[in-house]
């Protein structure tokens, strides 16, 4: 029977938006065929307890490629009888795969990229270990055009024509209309996102608002025009500017009519093209033995 080893620093109970990825993968699973290593976390214990596949935590608070992690992703390949593995987050993990290929005979690797690689591909030092990845693996991700560029040009063209996108999903029935999020923000104290260098690789709170039936404004960079159908489902504008701003909020606001049909659009968009189960049916097609 064919298992995969996830391996990946972003696992719950840690938050953030590449952990929720990995856990929506994992849980959709079978649950004989997934195993996942990671590193160790406040609450661990009774988060992984709750889960129907093993669950391997490391000591360290982070994983790094050095030799003890990798021998030991090596033994639990071995003793698990993965065939697979995938990389959560291809930097800086998948610099192991070289070794576990020869160590386990794993028939397939896949890593994942997200916002952070692209900050490895611009680097010249972390770009070569980036091109290492690209090619001791057999599928690197991609969420969209604005990373699969630079990423690509950093691993080489062998690598590059071997990527394939994996993008995150949305659950529609959390996000729908008429919700009031007024208690969650003033709970945790949110007016707003502060700014960061951090590249926005995809931009998944576009399609979750789109999933809550809202009309969607996106500034041109990063990933986030990947989460809107220009015209359709909401507008992808400049966002460095006041005017065009306000004057496409003002044609929103001014137009209930117009707006409320991009917002019924892009719910049966994100519906159709950006549900949890459509990108794990993708990431089993990358690491079956036959693509």
């Amino acid at each position: 029977m064919s298992r995969t080893l996830i391996v990946t620093n972003d696992f719950p109970p840690r938050q953030g938006g590449i952990e929720t990825f990995v856990h929506a993968m994992a849980t959709r699973f079978p649950h004989d065929a997934v195993v996942v290593y990671t590193s160790s976390e406040p609450g661990a214990p009774a988060h992984d307890a709750a889960l129907p596949f093993p669950v391997i935590r490391d000591p360290a608070p982070m994983l790094l490629p050095t030799p003890r992690i990798t021998s030991r992703a090596a033994a639990l390949a071995r003793r698990y009888a993965c065939d697979s593995v995938w990389f959560g987050a291809a930097a800086p993990l998948g610099l192991m795969a070289a070794r576990l290929r020869r160590e386990t005979g794993a028939a397939r690797i896949v890593a994942t990229t997200h916002g952070h690689e692209v900050w490895w591909a611009r680097t010249p030092g972390a770009r070569s270990l980036l091109r290492r990845i690209g090619a001791a693996t057999d599928a690197v991700t991609y969420l969209g055009a604005s990373t699969r560029g630079p990423i690509a040009s950093a691993i080489g063209p062998a690598a590059a024509g071997r990527m394939a996108r994996l993008v995150p999903g949305v659950d529609s029935e959390a996000f729908r209309p008429g919700l009031d999020g007024r208690a969650v923000r003033e709970r945790y104290g949110l007016a707003g996102r502060r700014r960061g260098l951090e590249v926005e690789g995809l931009g998944i709170v576009f399609l979750e608002a789109a999933a809550a039936g809202l009309p969607v404004l996106v500034g041109d960079s990063g990933g986030a025009p990947d989460t809107v159908r220009d015209g359709e489902t909401g507008h992808v504008i400049d966002g460095r500017s006041p005017d065009v701003v306000a004057e496409r909020l003002i044609a929103l606001l001014t137009t209930p009519e117009a707006a409320r049909a991009m917002g019924e659009k892009g719910r049966a968009w994100v519906a159709e093209e950006w549900g949890w189960d459509r990108s794990y049916e993708r990431l089993a097609r990358l690491l079956a033995r036959d693509p």
